[in-house]
């Protein structure tokens, strides 16, 4: 009988008093910010009262944690695996919007090139439909532009961009800053180099008259045109003294065309 009694004594303590330690000794460590350790502590007490529940509530206290302190991408990226772990257990839907909108706004603070606020662009434009994105997404495209407008190569996205944006910030003087350093961008140069290339280097000339004579577009399409209407001019001036020609000696049918 003697032995039965420490027999029962000694299962109670392996399967009772012990677990009911450790699972203590876990809900301390996760009370002090000690997660890991307490999701480990929870974790081998397997079914022992709630310790299931006790390690989501565990990983959720630490991916929020690491929201609050995060300094770094890695950091936020590591708080939402934490959560996605877990979201089919604990309803948390709202706090990884929140955590990726933060997320987002730490790499908008953060970004210097252009593939870097495009990634940003794409992480807000996932997020219309939850938050407001945007001024977020407007300031995307700011910094884009403003990028843009450095290389000679993306000029023309630059302008675009800045087309797009409006009255957003300062982008309307960004874009009349631009197009005065590139007056090939505008709609006068486009049009009157449309008029030189098909021929009407006259209507060309007339355009490129109000604009800055010192910038060498226009001087290189003004040349350019001058060499074409000059060339018209000579060939004009050789049709008629042949058309005179052709008068003179009774070849010609139509004399109007002189």
């Amino acid at each position: 009988a003697l032995l039965i009694i420490f027999i029962v004594i000694g299962i109670f303590i392996v399967k009772v008093v012990i677990p009911n330690f450790q699972y203590m000794e876990a809900v301390k460590q996760m009370e002090s910010g000690q997660y890991d350790p307490a999701i480990e502590g929870f974790t081998s007490l397997g079914d022992f009262k709630d310790s299931a529940e006790q390690v989501v509530e565990t990983t959720y206290r630490k991916a929020l944690s690491i929201k609050e302190e995060a300094d770094s991408t890695e950091a936020y990226e590591e708080a939402l695996a934490l959560l996605d772990s877990i979201k089919d257990k604990k309803a948390c839907e709202d706090i990884i919007i929140k955590t990726k909108y933060d997320m987002a706004g730490f790499m908008l603070k953060n970004a210097e090139t252009v593939q870097e606020y495009s990634h940003v662009q794409d992480l807000y434009d996932s997020l219309a439909d939850s938050m407001d994105c945007e001024d977020k997404l407007l300031e995307c495209k700011y910094q884009m532009a403003c990028l843009y407008s450095r290389t000679t190569e993306t000029i023309e996205t630059a302008k675009k961009l800045f087309i797009e944006l409006g009255e957003y910030r300062d982008s309307e003087k960004c874009l009349a800053e631009l197009l005065e350093a590139h007056i090939e961008l505008t709609d006068e140069y486009k049009q009157a180099k449309e008029y030189s290339d098909t021929g009407y280097s006259d209507r060309a000339l007339e355009i490129l008259a109000g604009m800055d004579q010192n910038n060498k577009y226009v001087e290189e399409l003004k040349a350019k045109s001058v060499t074409e209407l000059n060339e018209e001019l000579v060939a004009a001036k050789k049709e008629l003294f042949n058309l005179r020609f052709q008068n003179a000696t009774n070849q010609l049918d139509n004399t109007s065309r002189i």
